[in-house]
């Protein structure tokens, strides 16, 4: 039997869908607050990693927890955890993969290939578009504008967000491609 009626409602971002004599509906909205796109000044392996990064959001690839540790680059599951989601798009712009690190190892693992490490992690006015931001826990990538593309978790997918959502003091390292 059909409902009588029904209305779509949006509220804070979830659209849920009421009828009469049916059951209500309920489906979150994915929907990011700014386009994943470059953000200003990137040297041409960060531009090629943040569209590599954004094409995996663009796809709607799911946040997978170890997706990206295979033995080859690449989702696995499925997806992509935080940490194997900069190394997909890392690999994809430069054709080296720096392995299957962890988030805690990863930092490590960038600088044994071509990347180094600033200065002053805590200094977010340094931070350029494509650089990898590591948190304890959580890994992401800089696009600029203080924006960040993600693979955030099982509920959220990947996402942009701006990088002020996360703790600042747990920030661990941040990490730049120095190779041209």
């Amino acid at each position: 039997m059909a409902p009588k009626w029904q209305a779509a409602v949006l509220v804070a971002g979830v659209v849920c869908v009421v009828g009469v004599g049916a059951g209500v509906v309920y489906s979150a909205v994915h929907e990011d607050p700014e386009p994943c796109v470059v953000r200003g000044f990137a040297s041409p392996p960060a531009q090629r990693a943040i569209k590599s990064a954004c094409a995996e959001l663009d796809a709607k690839r799911p946040y997978v927890w170890g997706g990206g540790h295979g033995r080859a680059p690449g989702a696995s599951g499925g997806g992509f955890d935080c940490s194997g989601l900069m190394r997909w798009a890392w690999y994809r712009s430069t054709g080296v993969d720096y392995g299957p690190d962890p988030t805690r190892t990863q930092g490590q693992a960038m600088v044994r290939h071509g990347f180094a490490a600033l200065a002053d992690p805590h200094n977010d006015d340094a931070y350029r578009p494509g650089d990898v931001i590591v948190w304890r826990g959580h890994t992401a990538m800089v696009i600029g504008d203080g924006l960040m593309v993600q693979a955030e978790n099982g509920h959220a997918g990947l996402t942009v967000k701006s990088i002020s959502t996360q703790d600042e003091q747990a920030v661990t390292g941040v990490f730049r491609y120095s190779r041209a």
